[in-house]
């Protein structure tokens, strides 16, 4: 079955437009697995903190409540667990996939090192986009509205990635083969 997909895998990426952009291509879909691990996660975070806050829940709600502007602390919360389960998703994928020809000099530990500070800047970023989505775009707080800002946020979020991981992270200056 593995020398089937791999056939196919080989096939796919063998075409001449393909083989062009192969990178690119696993970037994104990489990049496509950790927005789905990261939109799942948060819409999961929101909804047990909306429900913990709520009352029903065992949480005291003021906790939960405390706002910045119209955003509660939960929203951000959420957020930031969701985009630090998506970094170690892409981490992952892009090591073992997108960029595994150019294996770094550097251990394992210290390349995530690495690629979680420049995360850094994707936290940031989302987590500004999104506040500007959410709070200017679609005022609305329901689940479909903060799902879509933080979906916005992702694919603008998208290239200062791949540029960063591309050029700094997974450089072929840093790798074993030259």
């Amino acid at each position: 079955m593995k020398k089937r997909i791999e056939g196919v895998n080989n096939w796919f990426f063998s075409l001449p437009v393909i083989r062009k952009f192969k990178r690119i291509i696993r970037y994104v879909i990489i990049g496509s697995t950790a927005a789905v691990v990261q939109m799942v996660v948060f819409a999961l975070l929101l909804i047990i903190f909306e429900f913990l806050a709520s009352g029903n829940g065992a949480l005291n709600s003021s906790i939960l409540i405390l706002a910045f502007g119209s955003l509660k602390i939960f929203e951000i919360a959420a957020l930031i667990i969701a985009i630090e389960c998506a970094i170690i998703t892409g981490f992952n994928g892009q090591r073992l996939y997108t960029f595994r020809d150019r294996k770094d000099n550097d251990t394992v530990k210290r390349q995530f090192a690495k690629f979680q500070l420049v995360a850094l800047s994707t936290v940031i970023g989302q987590t500004i986009l999104y506040a500007f989505f959410r709070t200017r775009v679609f005022a609305e707080p329901t689940l479909g509205f903060r799902l879509l800002s933080q979906a916005l946020a992702i694919i603008l979020m998208f290239m200062v990635n791949f540029t960063i991981n591309y050029f700094f992270i997974f450089s072929k200056k840093n790798s074993r083969e030259r």
